[in-house]
C-alpha cells in the first residue's frame, strides 16, 4: 500500500481523469451513453475487467473526496 496526500482539487482531477479514461479508452463506442458507460462496457473481456477495477477505484476516490480529513495538505506538486 502506498499513502499519498492530495488536496481535494487534485483528488477531483484524478477522479475526472479516471472517469474519462474509462469512457474514451476502455469502453466500446456502442456502450457509451450521455457520459456514462453501460455494463459491460466492452466486448473485450480484458477491458471489462479493467473497467470494473477502475470503477471500484472511482468509488473509493469518491468516498475519500466526501470525507476529507481535518488537515488539508499543502500542494506538493
Amino acid at each position: 500500500m502506498v499513502k499519498v496526500s492530495l488536496s481535494s482539487e487534485n483528488l477531483e482531477l484524478i477522479r475526472e481523469a479516471l472517469d474519462s479514461h474509462i469512457y474514451w479508452q476502455l469502453s466500446d463506442e456502442h456502450y457509451r451513453s450521455d457520459g456514462y458507460v453501460q455494463s459491460p462496457g466492452s466486448d473485450n473481456p480484458d477491458n471489462v475487467e479493467i473497467i470494473g477495477e477502475a470503477e471500484a477505484l472511482l468509488r473509493l476516490l469518491q468516498i475519500a473526496h466526501q470525507s476529507p480529513t481535518s488537515e488539508e495538505p499543502e500542494s506538493e506538486m
